[in-house]
């Protein structure tokens, strides 16, 4: 909307407007449910907004100190308080979602420790609670509908198999990914965000909670399983080393996740593995094993150019192996061919956001002394060969790693720059040329 926009465009310079900002928005939240259920448009984009505005005040702490600060802990506990109390009275997924997105992103944007651990203890009860609802709707839909219910962690049903009494396969029916499923993913989207902005309060309070809850919501398929990988996946990216004591609970299903036939599965299980293969600890413990799995996913799942899940799923297999071997080559059972393997389908195809990760992890490397853990200037040739091909291509290389990739070649001594140059293709070397020369025209500039 407009004031998105504006709001993001002017940043703390809105700082004077965003109390009475807030104020109208709240009298849009403040409608009756009748209304809002009329206008529920109007409502979800009022969500985002909030964000936003959260957001801004954060960036306004620097300039206007305690003043922004408490804004900030007023809009939040505003929009949980209304919000939170909408989302526990809800019950239609398409209300639920945008809910759950709206408070993920309102926690999120309010940055670290700008929660007390009560506020995030109360926000993981009421999101836990709604999961848990979410699960039995669908099970009880399931079940009004005739097909077998999944055996979820709170019931005692019997798991025979996942076909219903004609022997229908529901996944490949395509109905498992209902609204409940995007329901649950924006809710565990708030655990994430209680994650990053309050860990310590987080891994006091709520996670061990959380942890049986995964064991058994990873320990079949269906409908749970993907839930306790999401949960998985933002234990690691949030908690860095500290979710390391709580890999046991979850790794283990992660690597088999790798082999899913669901592509969902197996692109969440690939990003984590991306996300704890760079905590040191990994290695040891689950890198051979991750090795293993990730060489069998990519060999044995082919994605269709229209399979836009199975595709991102491919890409962030090969971006989980090269993550792998930039931070845990000692454990490879075949190094070399890992790498084969990872630059034989570079750049990534449809996860162009990992791509320019996976981009920018290779250069870095490529610009330690002897290479890091590449290993070999033979492998540091190999990579600015390929990030030759992919400069000038702003899907894979933006402004910012173009001019990155000017400096390391400008960086290089004349007797090292044609040591490399002289291992690259011909297509590769004519690009050198014009590198350079985009890097001297910057130096001019």
């Amino acid at each position: 909307s407009l004031l998105n926009v504006f709001i993001r465009e002017t940043g703390a310079g809105f700082f004077e407007y965003m109390r009475p900002t807030g104020e109208a928005l709240a009298r849009i939240l403040a409608c009756a449910d009748s209304i809002l259920t009329v206008a529920s448009q109007v409502r979800d984009a009022v969500y985002p907004c909030w964000a936003d505005l959260v957001d801004a005040a954060s960036k306004a702490i620097p300039s206007h100190g305690l003043q922004a600060q408490a804004l900030v802990g007023e809009l939040v506990r505003q929009f949980v308080d209304k919000v939170g109390g909408d989302l526990a009275r809800a019950e239609d997924p398409d209300d639920i979602a945008p809910m759950a997105t709206g408070i993920a992103a309102v926690v999120k944007n309010a940055g670290v420790n700008s929660l007390e651990a009560p506020q995030v203890q109360s926000i993981c009860s009421l999101t836990l609670s709604e999961i848990m609802k979410s699960l039995q709707r669908e099970s009880a839909m399931q079940g009004a509908d005739g097909v077998q219910q999944p055996k979820l962690p709170f019931s005692e049903a019997d798991d025979d198999d996942d076909e219903d009494e004609d022997g229908l396969d529901l996944g490949e029916l395509g109905l498992e990914e209902t609204e409940e499923h995007d329901a649950r993913v924006a809710l565990c989207a708030i655990f994430g965000a209680c994650f990053k902005v309050s860990p310590e309060a987080f891994v006091s309070h709520s996670l061990p909670t959380l942890q049986p809850l995964m064991q058994q919501w990873l320990s079949k398929e269906g409908p749970c399983r993907a839930l306790g990988l999401h949960l998985a996946c933002d234990l690691c990216e949030h908690l860095g080393e500290r979710a390391v004591e709580a890999w046991p609970t979850f790794m283990e299903q992660v690597l088999q996740a790798l082999g899913s036939k669901e592509s969902e599965e197996r692109n969440t299980a690939a990003f984590t593995v991306v996300l704890a293969a760079q905590v040191p600890q990994f290695g040891p413990s689950y890198g051979q094993r991750a090795y293993t799995a990730l060489g069998s996913a990519i060999q044995s799942f082919k994605a269709k150019k229209s399979d836009d899940d199975a595709l991102r799923a491919a890409d962030n297999a090969v971006a989980a192996l090269c993550q792998l071997c930039l931070s845990q080559p000692a454990v490879s059972p075949d190094l070399e061919r890992s790498w084969q393997a990872v630059f034989a389908r570079l750049p990534l195809k449809a996860d162009l956001e990992e791509s320019q990760r996976v981009n920018r992890k290779l250069l870095a490397e490529a610009q330690k002394p002897n290479g890091g853990n590449l290993g070999s200037m033979a492998r540091v040739a190999q990579v600015l060969g390929y990030m030759c091909e992919v400069y000038g291509r702003s899907e894979h290389c933006d402004e910012e790693l173009q001019r990155d990739v000017c400096t390391a070649f400008a960086s290089l001594q004349q007797g090292a720059l044609e040591s490399l140059v002289s291992q690259f293709s011909p297509k590769q070397q004519k690009k050198v040329e014009r590198i350079i020369s985009d890097g001297r025209a910057r130096g001019a500039a």
